[in-house]
């Protein structure tokens, strides 16, 4: 969602988890618009990410 017009738009994500020792430690998540590319990764320009980290 474009949070300037409110519109809607389709995206493709990938995303996964971190863990350590203690197991659960965060997650990621990368997107990208269907058209700008077949591989949602940072060497596209198009390409938009987030995460999470958690801790005691």
């Amino acid at each position: 969602m474009d949070a300037v017009t409110g519109r809607t738009e389709e995206w493709a994500a990938n995303w996964g988890v971190f863990v350590d020792g203690e197991g659960y430690a965060g997650g990621f998540v990368r997107a990208l618009r269907p058209g700008h590319g077949a591989v949602i990764s940072f060497s596209n320009p198009g390409t938009r990410s987030s995460c999470v980290f958690t801790a005691d």
